[in-house]
């Protein structure tokens, strides 16, 4: 089975280790949402659109920033001389991509912290994305407020399908890693709810097949099981250590994830702080600071 998988006659899907959406919205004009990881994937996507006979590439629809999101971003305006829109956030990272190994490191990060999965090539942002709607020719697309995964990731929605890009993960990733990589615990939590309720015939996810609603519904409880599990692993170690650093690593065995690589261990480690941080904001346990280390106690 190939990589073009038509929805119906205006949306369709290149799959892939991230999908990138199609919609077509004229005779001989089309839009990608989101790109894919590298020039590899954003010259399958240009390729697939054209022999489908969908035209060409005119513009981008970015839901996220994230390496393996927009990494054929560049690629694509240099080869169609497609516009990009992006939400305000998401806008400034796409343009300046360093900032995303930057703020997965908290500095400068080192080289093995700037490969492609990491470190895309910047591209231009034409439009910031600051509605509920965009209206292309005679479609309407709606605009989906995703925040969590990335801070201000958006999701996409035309003619009874969504793409709620990576508001949730499949169920093998997240029983492969355990736990998803998340810039801030709390509001993808009220992500999570918000994409319940969202009611299409079919749902696109940045990663994994393509979903009718129940089985998106699903997937929505085991990602947000997961994340459940790695607060009880989190407080489960603020029980026998005070120190953040061996809250993390003994949170880490907890849940079973091994990290291989530095990359790696900073996807994880920025979920847990996370769910350190929302702990912390609940006035559930406190932060301080000892002999020149982070501290967590819980509060009585």
């Amino acid at each position: 089975m190939g990589p073009w998988y038509p929805i119906d006659d205006r949306i369709a899907v290149v799959r892939g280790s991230v999908n990138i959406g199609v919609i077509r919205i004229a005779d001989g004009q089309s839009l990608l949402v989101d790109t894919g990881l590298d020039r590899d994937s954003g010259r399958r996507a240009i390729r697939e659109v054209t022999d489908a006979g969908w035209g060409t590439v005119v513009g981008i629809l970015t839901t996220h920033a994230h390496a393996d999101h927009i990494g054929g971003h560049a690629m694509v305006v240099g080869r169609t001389g497609c516009e990009v829109w992006a939400s305000p956030v998401e806008a400034a990272l796409t343009r300046n991509p360093e900032l995303a190994p930057a703020i997965l490191y908290g500095g400068d990060p080192p080289a093995t912290m700037r490969g492609k999965f990491v470190l895309a090539a910047a591209s231009p942002v034409h439009h910031i994305v600051s509605t509920d709607t965009l209206t292309f020719a005679d479609l309407t697309i709606g605009v989906i407020r995703l925040p969590g995964h990335s801070p201000d990731q958006i999701g996409y929605a035309v003619g009874g399908v969504c793409f709620p890009a990576d508001v949730v993960f499949p169920a093998e990733t997240i029983d492969k890693y355990r736990i998803p990589y998340l810039f801030s615990v709390a509001t993808h939590r009220a992500s999570l709810e918000r994409a319940r309720a969202l009611d299409f015939r079919a749902f696109v996810p940045g990663h994994g097949p393509v979903l009718d609603r129940e089985a998106f519904v699903a997937l929505i409880d085991h990602n947000a099981a997961a994340l459940d599990a790695v607060e009880r692993a989190v407080l489960s170690a603020i029980a026998v250590t005070r120190f953040a650093d061996e809250i993390e690593a003994t949170a880490l065995r907890s849940v079973g994830a091994q990290p291989a690589d530095l990359a790696a261990h900073a996807l994880l480690t920025t979920t847990i702080r996370g769910v350190l941080s929302d702990l912390s904001d609940r006035g559930t346990i406190l932060g301080t600071v000892e002999d020149g280390r982070i501290a967590w106690r819980m509060v009585s």
